[in-house]
């Protein structure tokens, strides 16, 4: 099977993405590697998908997991990207032919 963390995901963070410090809910700190992915998304809202433009960031599932994460534990987070301070709302996975172990989440921030 193709390894699409590591041909495609691990890839595209180390062009794309920017090191960050996140800091959870419970205090604790840890550094990720996020691309800022604020640009026009689809947000599902009551069974209806919107077109929208959202402060968005994309880090790899397998970057959590290797630092013991769920995707939950990044919900109330916050790091600094792109000259803005960010605080999660959300997550939201990418599907990957892989499995959620081998794909991305999107992180919403609070507007």
């Amino acid at each position: 099977m193709i390894d699409l963390d590591k041909l495609l995901y691990q890839h595209s963070a180390r062009v794309w993405g920017a090191a960050v410090v996140v800091t959870l809910e419970g205090g604790g700190v840890v550094n990720l590697t996020v691309i800022d992915r604020t640009e026009g998304v689809e947000q599902s809202r009551g069974g209806v998908e919107i077109g929208t433009v959202e402060p968005a960031a994309e880090v790899r599932t397998s970057a959590l997991l290797g630092l013991g994460l769920a995707r939950g534990d990044l919900v109330k987070a916050r790091f600094a990207l792109s000259g803005r301070s960010w605080r999660v709302v959300s997550t939201q996975g990418v599907q990957s032919p892989a499995g959620e172990v081998a794909a991305m989440l999107f992180l919403s921030e609070a507007i």
